[in-house]
């Protein structure tokens, strides 16, 4: 069954450090080499280096922003989202064609196969 990443962002209030985390540049030469760079932006990092990526988590009508949350998870090595965009939702419809292709738009969820036994 083809099956598409499952990048949704999990934050915590315990951040590991930027080598660990699946935000990291992981798989690239710059990481072998000990250039560690975020998804979420800013300059190179240390692997050991504790996250400071934080992020305002939540916010409700009547209670004051939630905050002293990070971005940092866990790698575990197949959950690196470095070179993909599906943390944050795109239509396909609105993407433009060099989005569509990272997002691999053309892509079922579900193979027509899989489809038709059902």
């Amino acid at each position: 069954m083809a099956i598409k990443p499952n990048l949704l962002l999990v934050v915590t209030r315990n951040p590991g450090t930027c080598g660990t985390c699946r935000h990291a540049n992981h798989e690239t030469v710059d990481f072998a080499e000990s250039h560690i760079f975020c998804k979420w932006g800013g300059p190179a990092r240390r692997p050991d280096q504790p996250c400071d990526q934080g992020i305002v988590a939540c916010q409700t009508k009547f209670e004051p922003l939630e905050t002293g949350y990070y971005y940092y998870e866990r790698y575990d090595g197949t959950n690196c989202t470095w070179s993909y965009r599906g943390d944050y939702r795109i239509l396909a419809d609105d993407a433009d064609d060099s989005v569509r292709k990272d997002m691999q738009a053309e892509r079922p969820l579900i193979p027509p196969d899989e489809i038709e036994r059902h």
